[in-house]
């Protein structure tokens, strides 16, 4: 069945998200304010110092940090924003306290996507390059539509996600059960909540269309994503086989980069322990 987005009723945007995305980082008493917020989330505050303890920010002190304060520090205020506003947005909850939807494994492949998209990008002519920050927010929140079903419906989320994981297709699965793919579903919650509109039509369309592109910003960050997701189609970490097959020449003449260059960062994430397939 289709359903009509506006007979859903989306979950409204969480608590500290919405402080988060209220601060202006570029205002020193807000930035002075971030570290409040985020301490405010548990697992945001996880997140974070995870984060900052990670391969790419941590090689090169190699000394393991505990607190938010620290972390901020180390991976910067744009990287502690948007990645603290990712995962606060990501603590969706049910309203039936019944039933534990576990988000870990969606924000680990999400985690993994904004890895790869960052070294893909580097490789990037700079004037088609997207910010760091909108590939942040988009890598972290593509998947968010799998939480919006489990606030709407949790008893039908349990049921989508265990058949996922039997080998269903997963938008014939969430049309059957829900009326709207999980990409479509993403974006419309990201909209409702004022997220950029470059954000939102990446989250979208990040299954099914690749654009061909005269330096859109817009539409470089969705091929971006969907290359990044399709090479990531057997990793363990992907719980939803992507449907865009991608070939090292397909995905060479989309970013319009070179060939060996990206074989090299290939490599070097598989060195990182990251099963990239082109």
């Amino acid at each position: 069945m289709n359903i009509d987005i506006s007979q859903i009723k989306l979950p409204a945007m969480p608590m500290v998200a919405q402080k988060i995305l209220s601060l202006n980082i570029s205002n020193d008493r807000d930035q002075d304010a971030l570290v409040p917020v985020i301490c405010q989330c548990p697992v945001t505050s996880a997140r974070i110092i995870s984060m900052a303890n990670s391969v790419a920010f941590c090689a090169a002190e190699g000394r393991i940090i505990s607190s938010v304060k620290e972390a901020v520090q180390r991976i910067g205020m744009t990287n502690a924003y948007n990645s603290a506003l990712a995962s606060a947005l990501f603590t969706l909850k049910s309203q039936d306290s019944l039933h534990k939807f576990d988000c870990n494994n969606i924000w680990k492949h999400s985690a993994e996507v904004r890895q790869v998209m960052q070294a893909f990008a580097k490789l990037m002519p700079p004037v088609e390059r997207p910010l760091p920050q909108d590939i942040a927010l988009v890598a972290l929140l593509h998947d968010i539509g799998f939480l919006a079903y489990n606030a709407i419906n949790p008893e039908l989320s349990d049921i989508l996600l265990d058949r996922i994981n039997n080998g269903a297709d997963s938008e014939l699965v969430s049309h059957e059960l829900f009326g709207i793919s999980h990409d479509k579903l993403g974006a419309a919650l990201l909209s409702s909540w004022g997220i950029p509109e470059k954000i939102v039509m990446a989250v979208k369309w990040h299954h099914h269309k690749l654009y061909d592109y005269a330096y859109n910003k817009a539409y470089v960050l969705c091929n971006l994503l969907i290359i990044t997701e399709a090479t990531l189609m057997y990793s363990t970490n992907t719980y939803d086989p992507h449907s865009e097959i991608m070939t090292l020449d397909k995905a060479v003449s989309l970013l319009h980069i070179e060939g060996i260059d990206l074989e090299m960062a290939a490599k070097n994430l598989k060195a990182e322990g990251i099963t990239i397939f082109l």
